[in-house]
């Protein structure tokens, strides 16, 4: 038998919180103890707190039935609104929300509005407001600080009384959702990650001379009438003059993600690891994009491969904020044209991984492979904290924490897995981490 709709029905018919069930059985104790022994006083005082509990909880109901009634009546007596356009993580976004509500409030009750944002593995955001007897308008300020599709699929009403004693709610369907794009890694950043200082140096000044020059190098696709000879004379490269309309140049890099949970260390299973992962994927491929090259790009657990120009990073950036683990995939999206580079971005351990490198072809001289470096939290041991003892943070069970143990285990996997695909059988050229 499930004990989750009974307990559900039992709140339902008896909206107690703890300090009000502990006042209810306080009251009828004082009672029964005046009525055995005949104490007025107690008879007194037990009748007196009793009356304030049933009180609470008659006019809990009642003012919960007058809500639904007045939101059955009028459907658009309530309006939710979130951001249309993604953000990035610690960018501040307002939730507007408008609601008609009843004229008069219960004595010695309020209402507040809640609004609970869910995304999976993530501590869930509840926006919470106070509202007053006719309309309201409401912004309440929040600020998303990881990545995800945040979605909300009711507004709540939530009834207490003065005492606190009860507590009961409603709720309304609404279908939202707010995107919270990966964080943003500078490009500079990214260069430097993957080419070290020297090779990071070199782009920022070709970088500053094709702004000086208002030329950009040549590549594939570009419109051969337009090239600057000139500047091939002195330097012996191809560049083309800036704003003339020519087709997007062509990537021969085919980036790939690898979201498979890793296998031998559960314990990594975690959506930071995750975002960390996502995060490099993301500002790789926009590096590419906000220089007018399109990529193709492939995420294991989807059919198909998607191809993004300069004006699609909205729709890239989407894509990104929904990507979560996955534990196997059917099909391995390849890159359309045989002759483009394999990229493929994975974490240590990932079951998916040879099967990936198998199916590309010639992956010895075609792939690379970029393993996600990720700094592990570690617990500090401390002494005893009354704080920690008697307030307990919220989430705090949601919290992953490591041992110094599981740092040395995620170092020793990583040195291994990048030695397996350096040698025999893979022998892979390229086997980096970043």
């Amino acid at each position: 038998m499930d004990k989750k709709p009974n307990r559900h029905l039992l709140t339902r018919i008896l909206p107690l919180t703890l300090r009000g069930l502990f006042f209810l059985v306080l009251s009828l104790a004082i009672l029964l103890l005046g009525i055995f022994r005949a104490d007025l006083a107690s008879l007194f005082w037990g009748t007196s707190f009793l009356s304030l509990c049933v009180y609470a909880l008659i006019g809990n109901h009642f003012f919960r039935a007058l809500s639904r009634r007045h939101f059955i009546s009028n459907p658009a007596a309530c309006n939710l609104s979130l951001p249309v356009k993604g953000i990035f993580p610690g960018n501040k976004v307002v939730c507007d929300i408008t609601v008609e509500y009843l004229s008069f409030f219960i004595p010695g009750f309020s209402a507040r509005v809640r609004v609970d944002l869910c995304w999976p593995d993530r501590p869930v955001f509840s926006l919470n407001a106070c509202l007053k007897p006719g309309p309201n308008t409401i912004a309440i300020p929040f600020m998303p600080e990881h990545r995800g599709v945040y979605r909300c699929q009711a507004i709540c009403f939530e009834f207490v009384d003065l005492l606190g004693f009860t507590h009961s709610e409603t709720s309304l369907s609404a279908e939202e959702y707010i995107r919270v794009y990966p964080r943003n890694i500078p490009a500079d950043e990214i260069r430097y990650k993957v080419a070290g200082e020297n090779s990071d140096n070199i782009l920022k000044t070709k970088r500053v001379s094709d702004e000086l020059l208002e030329v950009k190098k040549y590549f594939p696709g570009d419109d051969l009438r337009k090239l600057n000879w000139k500047i091939f004379a002195h330097l012996g490269e191809l560049f083309v003059r800036k704003g003339e309309e020519s087709p997007p140049p062509e990537s021969r890099l085919f980036f790939m993600l690898d979201p498979s949970v890793p296998a031998f260390m559960p314990a990594l299973n975690t959506p930071d690891y995750l975002d960390s992962l996502v995060e490099i994927y993301s500002a790789m491929t926009l590096m590419f994009l906000i220089n007018g090259i399109q990529v193709h790009t492939s995420i294991l657990g989807r059919e198909s491969t998607f191809l993004f120009s300069k004006s699609q990073t909205a729709d890239f950036l989407a894509l990104m904020s929904e990507i979560r683990w996955i534990k196997d995939c059917k099909t391995i999206p390849l890159p359309p044209n045989r002759k483009m580079h394999t990229v493929v971005f994975s974490f240590p351990g990932s079951r998916m991984l040879p099967r990936v490198l198998k199916a590309i072809p010639n992956s010895r001289e075609k792939a690379t492979v970029f393993f996600r470096e990720y700094v592990i939290p570690v617990r500090r041991k401390s002494g005893i904290n009354l704080r920690q003892l008697f307030f307990v943070p919220p989430n705090a069970e949601n919290r992953i924490v490591y041992s110094p143990q599981e740092e040395k285990k995620y170092k020793r996997l990583l040195v291994s897995e990048m030695a397996t695909y350096r040698n025999a059988p893979w022998s892979l050229n390229n086997v980096k981490t970043i």
